[in-house]
């Protein structure tokens, strides 16, 4: 697939994704950097829990958002858990001891596109993210997505214990519709849940007619934090819950409101949650290019540096590395054919790559494993290509689209 999605979530589409993931020399340290700090505030509370990944289309920070949200989640696909899919894909002994750490944990992973889900009215939005996360982590918990105050009665009904026999209650009496069905058509039709509500003791008649006519969507920042604690701690004290939301920076870009909304919601679930919720976004550049490309001040965005502490940006400098594993690994018989070709022929090989002097220097093969790894490329191919597909990003409007590092190496 040469576009990565967040909001996919077919089983298959993880399969495969989680398969075909190279993790590089730079991926490797990427990857012991965040892990490193999770894992330390499974035993060390902190309040740094903002992790920004930046870089352009093409350089793999979808895919590698959701793999965090995989691995850390570490649900079973296609019969393996992620872990173990991960353990296969290094030798690198830091990072699977960080990998192995992460079974302490009980996590819940909460991925999305939040330009798929979020309220674009944003210019009459003040407090927009907040209400997409409570809904988004809602909904990964059983409740209601689409009404925050419908899903608030079901939260409060699992508070006590009773929300199972409530939908129980209601299934019975109304046989047509499940209760997961009717309570989003609710503010049409109401009377079932009135009626279920009112007489059962769960509300009174004028209390369940209010909720139903009037599903109110407004939260506050330290209300959604405040809701998250204790709902995790509900869930026990193992129980982590990790917010990873793909294209933040499309979503905030020009709205300096949403800008300092998200950099609250950050510290509101440090300070309140002490490490024990996570909140990863990935955006189309640096921090420091957002800030210079808006009209906002850096002194009054400084804070939103500070929210998000750990920085990982991606480049393509391992692009070689992957198209290597992805599509030029050779057999066994083969890789010795080569090996052996090379031996015996490498000094012509080489100098019928040699550029005359003047010239820009570019990468040949430095021994002939590299020419066994590469066959049918010249390493400094791959630089040579990245350069082009880099120029005609450069020029004109369809290049801007264009992806950059291994993905168009790949398609």
């Amino acid at each position: 697939n040469g576009v990565i999605k967040a909001d996919s979530q077919e089983e298959k589409d993880f399969k495969d994704e989680i398969e075909e993931y190279v993790i590089t020399s730079e991926l490797t340290g990427r990857f012991n950097e965040f892990l490193e700090r999770y894992v330390s505030s499974i035993t060390n509370p902190t309040e740094d829990i903002g992790v920004w990944i930046s870089g352009f289309f093409g350089s793999g920070k979808s895919h590698l958002l959701k793999m965090f949200g995989m691995l850390l989640g570490n649900k079973e696909i296609g019969g393996k858990l992620p872990l173990e899919y991960f353990k296969e894909k290094t030798t690198d002994e830091r990072l699977i001891k960080n990998f192995e750490a992460i079974r302490k944990t009980d996590t819940l992973s909460i991925l999305f596109n939040i330009d798929a889900v979020g309220n674009k009215n944003i210019k009459q939005e003040k407090n927009n993210i907040a209400p997409v996360l409570m809904k988004e982590f809602y909904g990964k918990l059983g409740f209601s997505k689409k009404f925050l105050k419908i899903a608030t009665f079901e939260r409060e009904l699992w508070f006590e214990d009773k929300y199972e026999e409530f939908k129980e209650k209601f299934n019975a009496y109304n046989p047509g519709k499940t209760w997961e069905e009717y309570r989003d058509l609710m503010s049409l039709k109401y009377d079932a849940f009135v009626k279920v509500a009112s007489e059962n003791g769960y509300l009174t008649e004028d209390e369940a007619i209010n909720l139903a006519k009037i599903p109110n969507d407004s939260l506050s920042i330290e209300e959604f934090a405040d809701i998250v604690k204790k709902c995790i701690n509900k869930k026990g004290s193992k129980f982590r819950v990790v917010f990873l939301l793909d294209e933040i920076g499309q979503y905030i870009r020009d709205n300096e409101e949403l800008m300092l909304n998200l950099q609250t919601v950050s510290e509101k679930l440090g300070t309140v949650c002490k490490g024990r919720v996570w909140l990863l976004v990935t955006a189309q550049e640096t921090m420091d290019n957002m800030i210079s490309e808006n009209t906002i001040k850096r002194m009054e965005f400084s804070k939103i540096q500070g929210r998000f502490k750990t920085k990982l940006s991606l480049t393509s400098q391992n692009v070689d590395e992957v198209i290597q594993k992805r599509l030029l690994t050779k057999k066994d018989l083969h890789a010795e054919y080569l090996l052996n070709y090379y031996g015996d022929n490498g000094i012509r090989i080489d100098n019928g790559i040699h550029f005359t002097e003047g010239t820009k220097s570019l990468e040949k093969f430095k021994s002939k494993e590299k020419f066994a790894d590469f066959y049918p490329l010249v390493p400094y191919q791959f630089d040579l290509l990245q350069q082009v597909f880099e120029n005609i990003r450069k020029q004109g409007y369809t290049g801007k689209h264009m992806s950059e590092g291994e993905r168009s190496m790949l398609t």
